[in-house]
């Protein structure tokens, strides 16, 4: 008996560190219908696994989860949830302060959610209160199908969308099919969210994001998006992300004029008219292939700090690449008058992103106040880098010995982030001081670690006695 206790501690001990008990176990839905869904969600304990059965089921209005669980369908195609509401929200995300406060994980996988041709957010994410203590820091979304939002001119109907809140985790694995706004990260929209030092961390490289990474966006069919949002991710109002290894595949869609759309404060003049802007966002590592909607812009930074790199598009068009900063948004206009943040467009940089082939900088747009302007508060890439402008791009060997602040060299030949086998290293470094250079910035583990080492299902229905 001695030697039983010992291997079923060895079995539970382990699982302790994975944030499980010995009492977490699965339910199983009697059908994939709202009803019997929301009922199992309801009946199970936090930490469980709510397991949805192969079908096909339209549900008319919301599936609620508040704590933490795994909401695990049978399959892609399999388990097929058909959006019922119209122009609601088939899945809705919203933690309660314990999920928050105990930082427990809200996982979905292996479902296709279709919007049947509509959708203002199929799945929607509530996070964390502008007030709040921390964020919600582990949503995981992987391994799921979500398409058909359709296209509804002025609706901007959107695959997953974090309506309010501040949210951390990882989005990653999918396919977006036919979705008019694939994805909007954003945040309670108020200059409280914005000061609170829970959720201002400005750091590059950190889990303290959003992360949007490995999945692929498609149009299986002919696609005209009504308001041109067609691919488009938009982020604003206190939301950050980072969004890596990406494939866009655009063939099939029409009228796509944008791809990527970092918002900044805009008319925040602590009027209800305005709003609040990004907070960060990294975006690298993404392709852009087949585009034939002569998209005008790629990328339009309007937001606080963005690194932009290693993107590449390709396709019948050459969009731009624009830096924004909105009148209505500088420091001084901003009410109340920001303490401890910067709202403007800074600490940005781009760098090796090309357009079929041949290298892409940053421009300047047509809304340019704030006194924001290159070289002080946004760097491109330099192919003649001296250390004076710019940003520098090769091996660490190649990087000029002296250097003006502020500068950047992407050294590629350092790192060791990247597990995947695939898309290379590279670590950032920047000019802090006169011909001081800083190691600044070491991208995230790559894959995310909730992907790698998402939590598993404990082993049900052990008992452990003690002798």
């Amino acid at each position: 008996m001695r030697r039983l206790n010992l291997v079923l501690m060895k079995l539970l001990f382990p699982l302790a560190f994975l944030g499980f008990t010995a009492n977490a176990h699965a339910v199983t839905a009697s059908s994939c219908s709202k009803t019997d869904v929301q009922s199992a969600i309801n009946n199970a304990s936090r930490g469980d696994t709510v397991n949805v059965p192969a079908g096909t089921c339209t549900w008319s209005s919301a599936v609620s989860i508040t704590k933490g669980l795994t909401l695990s369908g049978a399959g892609v195609g399999i388990t097929v949830i058909m959006n019922g509401a119209g122009d609601g929200t088939v899945l809705q995300i919203s933690p309660d302060s314990t999920a928050i406060s105990n930082e427990e994980t809200i996982e979905v996988t292996g479902f296709t959610i279709d919007g049947n041709g509509t959708g203002y957010g199929l799945i929607g994410i509530y996070g964390a209160p502008d007030n709040g203590t921390k964020p919600f820091k582990n949503l995981i979304i992987v391994g799921n199908r979500i398409q058909n939002t359709g296209s509804t001119s002025g609706n901007g109907n959107t695959c997953i969308y974090n309506f309010n809140g501040q949210t951390r985790g990882v989005i990653s694995g999918n396919i977006f099919d036919r979705c008019d706004i694939v994805y909007r990260p954003m945040g309670s929209d108020d200059t409280t969210e914005w000061s609170n030092t829970a959720y201002n961390n400005f750091t590059y490289g950190s889990a303290d994001n959003l992360y949007f990474e490995n999945n692929t966006i498609l149009y299986s069919t002919a696609y005209n998006s009504d308001d041109n949002y067609g691919g488009w991710i938009e982020s604003g109002q206190g939301g950050r992300t980072v969004v890596r290894f990406n494939t866009w595949d655009m063939a099939n869609i029409t009228n796509s004029a944008e791809l990527w759309d970092i918002h900044g404060f805009q008319n925040f003049y602590g009027s209800s008219n305005g709003q609040t802007g990004t907070m960060v966002v990294e975006y690298y590592g993404n392709k852009v292939i087949h585009e034939s909607a002569s998209n005008y812009r790629w990328i339009d930074h309007r937001g606080s700090w963005g690194l932009f790199f290693n993107n590449t598009y390709s396709g019948g068009s050459s969009p731009d690449i624009e830096v924004n900063q909105y009148n209505g948004g500088c420091t001084n206009q901003i009410v109340p008058t920001p303490s401890n943040y910067n709202p403007i467009v800074n600490n940005s940089y781009f760098f090796n992103n090309t357009v079929n082939g041949t290298l892409k900088s940053a421009i300047a747009g047509s809304s340019n106040s704030c006194g924001v302007v290159e070289n002080s508060n946004w760097w491109n890439q330099n192919t003649g880098f001296n250390g004076t402008s710019g940003v520098g791009y090769g091996l660490l060997s190649g990087r000029p010995s002296t250097c003006s602040v502020g500068v950047g060299y992407w050294a590629t030949d350092q790192g060791s982030w990247n597990s995947s086998g695939s898309g290379g290293q590279g670590v950032f470094y920047k000019c802090t001081a006169t011909n001081t250079w800083t190691l600044y910035y070491t991208p995230y583990t790559y894959p995310h670690p909730l992907t790698n080492g998402a939590p598993v299902n404990p082993p049900s229905n052990l008992n452990a006695v003690v002798q």
